[in-house]
């Protein structure tokens, strides 16, 4: 019965990771408006218009590695789950 108890805690615990990624995917997908695979500031600001230009710039600092402007899903996904599991706080970017 314990390993069964295990196997389910695991499934579910597997199940609620699958879910978070695709409410992240999701989320990247409607940022990108002109479906060119990148989000930029202008696609962050249509979603968010009240976002302040301190949490507009720390989200593209913590999120756009190469610094080309543009934040791929790649970098999306690496910043929005780090970003959940309380690894990235994004206080810790903003410029005042």
């Amino acid at each position: 019965m314990k390993g069964l108890t295990l196997a389910l805690t695991f499934v579910a615990v597997c199940s609620a990771q699958q879910t978070s990624q695709q409410e992240h995917e999701n989320d990247f997908m409607s940022f990108d408006a002109n479906n060119d695979k990148f989000v930029d500031a202008a696609e962050v600001r249509s979603q968010f218009p009240q976002i302040s230009a301190e949490d507009l710039s720390a989200f593209f600092i913590a999120s756009d590695k190469n610094e080309d402007g543009l934040i791929s899903f790649e970098e999306y996904m690496k910043a929005s789950l780090a970003h959940e599991d309380g690894s990235l706080d994004l206080n810790d970017f903003k410029v005042y």
